[in-house]
């Protein structure tokens, strides 16, 4: 209540500083009871009319636009155990600090222990969340896939979620020291591994919830088996390799949905559309030139991996993959969808591959 000068102009007003306040009751009462629906952007096949929109959407402009729609996240982390590959930069640096300003429970995966020491004391000196550590791994390494795995299953320790983050576009053609080409190892063979053998720990959580980080890329390739392994022909490109991977990860994030339904397990995928991220830096160094002004930070890039991580609603759906929280089709020309087939060899050379490894010398 106002009185003296003001009384007059509070009177004007107080229709409409009434409506807002109960707009903002409203809008907090909507958080709270957290019960909101997942938008979806189509599952068809927009086909080349509408292939330049969709792209426009992997920008920043279109990160802004997706803002609009974006609902409050209200549900708390605390006691949470996430698992985040590839933390120390880019994507999975800006995930795992809003993850520890979440309260989450962290277990980050990264293959330099200086560095990782030095995120965890960051994130802990910037967010009072104490609950975070590291694990030193090479994921390109199945032998250290294997140790990482087994180290988490002496711990006993269950996993809500697990985010397969870390990726690298290599050129030119490299091979690890187990001899399988570098992108297949890292950015397919890997992920596969670590959440076949994690898995046991997500079921435990009762609620496990694995996420994907895909990349718009995959939509210029169509699952290909036979090309993964990237063997040497004389025609490699680190970016076609990148997302041929991706593809591949793409449809096991399908297959992984169906498989874990009913233990519980929701397996999502997500692309984080065009980010300014170290690796597209040193990775993609024209691509960034052409397109710095309508790049995302990596904050936005990672926002959807923050989301399928916390939000209640995402919880109850899988094996979709989404960009700025939105379901979006897996396929923009109708050229790249694989069959049934082709699903099953992909299953099948990634089980041969795991069981190959195991016998190579670390």
């Amino acid at each position: 209540e106002f009185k003296g000068i003001l009384a007059p102009v509070f009177s004007l007003s107080r229709k409409g500083l009434e409506s807002m306040g109960w707009e903002s009751v409203d809008g907090l009462r909507a958080a709270l009871e957290d019960t909101f629906a997942i938008g979806a952007a189509g599952d068809g096949i927009p086909g080349p009319v509408r292939l330049l929109p969709e792209l426009s959407r992997f920008t920043r402009w279109g990160y802004n636009r997706g803002l609009k729609r974006f609902n409050p996240m209200s549900k708390s982390m605390l006691g949470k155990h996430v698992v985040l590959t590839g933390a120390t930069a880019g994507l999975g640096h800006a995930a795992a600090h809003d993850l520890a300003t979440r309260g989450a429970d962290l277990t980050l995966v990264v293959r330099d222990k200086r560095r990782g020491h030095r995120l965890v004391t960051e994130l802990k000196r910037e967010t009072g969340n104490d609950e975070i550590r590291y694990e030193l791994a090479d994921l390109s390494l199945m032998s250290d896939v294997d140790a990482l795995i087994e180290r988490f299953l002496q711990s006993g320790k269950s996993i809500d979620v697990l985010i397969n983050n870390a990726g690298a576009l290599f050129n030119p053609r490299g091979q690890t020291a187990e001899g399988f080409e570098q992108s297949y190892a890292l950015l397919l063979l890997s992920p596969y591994r670590l959440t076949e053998g994690l898995s046991p720990l997500l079921i435990q959580a009762g609620e496990g919830r694995v996420i994907n980080v895909v990349s718009g890329g995959m939509y210029t390739s169509k699952l290909d088996v036979d090309a993964l392994p990237n063997d040497e022909n004389g025609s490699y490109s680190g970016s076609a390799a990148y997302a041929r991977e991706k593809r591949a990860l793409m449809v096991l994030t399908e297959e992984w949905a169906l498989r874990w339904k009913k233990q519980g397990i929701v397996v999502n995928a997500m692309h984080p559309g065009w980010a300014d991220t170290p690796g597209v830096r040193s990775a993609l160094p024209g691509f960034r030139k052409i397109t710095r002004p309508i790049l995302r930070t990596a904050q936005q890039g990672a926002d959807t991996i923050v989301w399928l991580a916390v939000a209640r609603e995402t919880g109850s759906v899988t094996g979709k993959l989404f960009l700025d929280r939105e379901v979006v089709s897996t396929h923009l020309v109708a050229g790249t969808r694989e069959d049934a087939a082709e699903r099953g060899k992909l299953l099948r050379s990634l089980d041969e591959a795991a069981h190959s490894s195991a016998a190579l010398p670390a």
